[in-house]
Formats: C-alpha cells, structure tokens, sequence
C-alpha cells in the first residue's frame, strides 16, 4: 500500500451549559485574546467575535497525560504536544494537537489536528477516518478538554459533552503535478464520496458530482493542479506535492478551516442566542449585532479578498447561517439593536480586552441611554436601583444565586412602592406607602389596576416568599432552595416589570 502524507484536522465546537471563570490566566491554561484568527483574512477586527485563546500548561499535559494512563492504560513519554498515538481505526501512528478557543459567552471551539502516513486514496478509509467518535483516544482528550475549559479546575471537571465535529483532510503527494488533473478524474467519484461521507457502494449521480465541483469553482481557479472542496459535511483538500508544516499550500486549508470554524460558532450562537439572551441580554445583543454583517454583508467584510469571499459565501449557505439569523431576527430584537447599535459603535474595537466587558456594557448602556427606569419618581432611588439591577446580572452571572434572588425582590419592592406613591391608593399616605413590603405592594397595584398584566402579577408573587432568605429564623430560611433556574427566573421578572411599566 503506497502511503501518502496525511493531515487530518477537526473543528469541534460545543455550548457550554455554564461560563468558564475567567480571570486572566489559570493553572489549566495561558488565556489571551485571540485576534489572529481575523487578521489572517486582513477582516475589519471592529467587526469581529474574537475569541479567547486558551494555550495549555504543563498542568493541563499531566492532567491528560495521567488519565490516558489511568482509564486507557495508555502511556505517553510526551509532555506537551505533539502527542504520538495510536489510531487502531486505520492501523496507523499519528502526531495528535490540538488548540483550544473560547468564544464569549460559552462557546468551546477545538482545533484537533493528527499528522500520520496513510493511502486513502483506495477503499474506504477516506470516509472511516472522519468519524470522530471512533477514534480513541481523541475522543476522550476532546471530553477532557472541554471539561478543564470549562471548569478550569483540573481537580473537578465533567466529561460528558455534545458537540460538532467538521473534519478536513489534506491529502499531500498523492500523484505527480503533471499527472493531478487526470488523477482526479479517475477518482472523482471516490473523493466526493469522502467529502459528504457517502459509503454507498452504488457510483454517485453525474449531477450531484457536477454541483459540488461547481460550488467550489469560485476559490479553485487559480491553483488548476489542486482541489479545496467544501461541503456542509467538512473539506477536502488534494495536493500533489507532500505536506509541508508552514507551507502557502498548509496555510490555504488552514485558512479555509478557519473560515470554517467561524461560520460553525456563528450558527452555535444563533442557534443558543435566546437561551443565551436571558443569561445576559446586552452582551448577546452586542455579538448578534458584530455578527449580522458577516451574513448580511459578507462582500463588505471581504472585500479585500474574493477568494476567502468565495469561501465565506459558500459557508454561509452550506451552515443556513441567513437561516437561522432570520430566525433570530424577531421585529423585537431588531428594534433593540437599532435602539442599541449607537451605543454598541462605541465599542467598535478592543472590547475583547476590556476586563469584565459582559457586565461593563449593561452599567454603560443603562448610563449613556438612562432609559429604563424612567417611569421611577425619585433621582436618588433610580441611581440605587439601577446600581442593584447590575449587581443582580453580575451575581446571575458569578452564579450567586440567592444572591441574584434577593436583589430582585428587594428591586421590585422598591419600583412598586415609588409607582404607588406617584398614583396612591385612596386613604394611603405617603408614609404609609413608604412601610409596605413586596406583598401589599402587589396586592395595592394590582387593586389600582397600576399593573393588569395577571402574568406579570403571577411571577411577582415568589419573589415575596424568596424574602425569607434573609430571615434570621433557620427554619425558614431552610425552607427554600435556590439554584440558577430560579435565579434566571427572578431576573426575568424583574426585566418584565420594567417593560411593563415602561
């Protein structure tokens, strides 16, 4: 079997059920922002969903290194990557890295490459190869991984993970350069059938050969003695002549996976962007608005380049990403982010090194817009609430839940208490008001008719309860549990009484 030279490459991305505490580096990884995977393509970085980078440690090696022995019983002399394992699927030895990127608010990205000898020119290794789960051990330094990025706690971390896997091959010196054009003829049918994975035996339709090899003519055309083909299922990338690590014709593919990888976390986060929204809905906002461009008007962002622009357009239409921004885009959340974007241009760059950036944006917009809390009679009380509806979105965040909890009770006692001393009930003073708690104050704006919204009225009525959190009675305050739906869920309605009252 005559063996070619072999790079293989995932982009394996997962959404996070919860974000990663970042605080600058840890003991797992060196965190830093990752602005190279834009100014590669020389793209508007003002325009961008930069990423955080998250570079390994010695701590993190060990951590692998150590449970590759202990769960496979597999022994590594490597302390750092490139890590040399076995890949019992195709019978081969391969050189594993991988690089990891997080992409706020919880995005996981992973860049796995192996490097090996192999020929899948012939049978079906070509398809057999691509599937990630069956390569062991990458599949459990990928769960791993995503776990310590997580957690970034080598001591305490899950290892259970869904997640995407786009693969793409580079298949290096697999023919002669004078003999590349006649070679792909012969093995048309093969190669197209690696790239979307078809291992029906039946040859495949003329039709479906010529639209795949259309679709990918705009970035093919200045190289006529190599192929980079892209479908919604990952790359293929031939070449007659031998890999070569920092090469144009490695760095042509790496770019192309890139491009791939971007696309695939942008339809991650339009796919998660309300459940993400809740968590955190002007830092989300903040992203949909960098993002829309790259879908809307991608002949702007890549207007310096028509080949990555053949690429990118290409992406976007294999990924749906018009799609699911359609989805996303609500008249709603439209309105919103035409309220917002004056706000957000002030951010136009380096937001992605601006410390605790998703809190400093809510505190900003509430500040630069002082909308919101308008409808609220008294300077001072507006100031004291605004500062606790952001300390409520910074404890959601920090996972501080009864903490969250206790704020929102506390800011919607005082949002009611000032609407009814601007409409007092009849025979109530001033004084009086001033001594109401969270239940008479529901019970009084709902008598007055100052709030109808019967839903509204049902998600206010918990947070009374939730005030027992403070009670110095153990009983009571043992009586109620607290976790992040019921965290989520407060804010939420604290969120609601202000539009409603708006």
């Amino acid at each position: 079997m005559q063996k070619n030279t072999v790079s293989l490459s995932w982009k394996v991305a997962t959404a996070l059920m919860s974000e990663p505490p970042i605080h600058n580096n840890t003991v797992v990884f060196n965190i830093s922002s990752n602005v190279g995977l834009y100014s590669q393509f020389s793209l508007p970085l003002h325009w961008s969903y930069v990423p955080q980078l998250f570079e390994p440690t010695i701590t993190y090696h060990n951590t692998i290194i150590n449970r590759l022995q202990s769960d496979l019983g597999i022994r590594l002399a490597e302390r750092k990557f490139p890590y040399k394992i076995a890949l019992p699927v195709i019978d081969t030895e391969a050189s594993f890295k991988l690089q990891v990127r997080f992409f706020p608010p919880n995005i996981l990205s992973l860049t796995v490459n192996l490097l090996f000898a192999h020929d899948l020119t012939e049978g079906e290794y070509l398809i057999k190869c691509q599937n990630l789960i069956n390569h062991s051990p990458v599949k459990e330094i990928i769960q791993w991984t995503m776990g310590l990025a997580e957690s970034l706690d080598h001591n305490n971390y899950t290892t259970d993970y869904k997640f995407t896997a786009k693969p793409a091959i580079y298949l290096g010196g697999i023919c002669r350069p004078d003999q590349f054009q006649e070679h792909f003829k012969q093995k048309t049918s093969h190669y197209i059938s690696g790239l979307i994975r078809n291992s029906d035996k039946a040859p495949l339709s003329k039709e479906l050969v010529t639209r795949i090899i259309n679709k990918n003519n705009g970035h093919n055309l200045k190289i006529p003695n190599e192929l980079l083909l892209i479908d919604k299922q990952g790359i293929l990338y031939l070449s007659p002549y031998p890999i070569k690590r920092g090469s144009l014709k490695t760095s042509r593919i790496s770019k192309a996976q890139d491009l791939y990888e971007i696309a695939n976390i942008m339809g991650i986060f339009l796919e998660n962007f309300f459940p993400s929204r809740v968590h955190n809905e002007d830092f989300v906002d903040f992203l949909l608005y960098k993002s829309r461009p790259w879908i809307n008007k991608p002949e702007v962002v890549f207007r310096r380049s028509k080949s990555n622009q053949s690429i990118w357009n290409l992406l976007v239409e294999e990924l749906e990403l018009r799609g699911l921004l359609e989805l996303v885009n609500e008249p709603d959340i439209i309105d919103v982010l035409s309220d917002k974007s004056r706000y957000f241009n002030q951010w136009a760059s380096d937001w992605w090194n601006t410390e605790n950036f998703e809190n400093l944006i809510t505190r900003k917009l509430e500040r630069s817009r002082n909308v919101g809390f308008n409808f609220l009679s008294d300077p001072d009380l507006k100031l004291l609430i605004i500062k606790d509806y952001e300390e409520a979105i910074s404890s959601l965040q920090g996972r501080n839940y009864k903490a969250t909890v206790i704020l929102c009770g506390s800011i919607s006692e005082a949002i009611l208490v000032d609407v009814l001393i601007q409409n007092p009930p009849s025979g109530v003073t001033t004084n009086q008001l001033l001594q109401y708690n969270l239940n008479p104050a529901i019970q009084a704006v709902k008598n007055n008719g100052l709030i109808t919204n019967n839903e509204l009225l049902a998600l206010l009525q918990p947070l009374k309860d939730y005030r027992n959190l403070i009670h110095p009675g153990r009983q009571k305050r043992r009586s109620i549990a607290i976790n992040s739906s019921i965290a989520t869920i407060a804010l939420e309605t604290v969120n609601l009484l202000i539009k409603e009252l708006q």
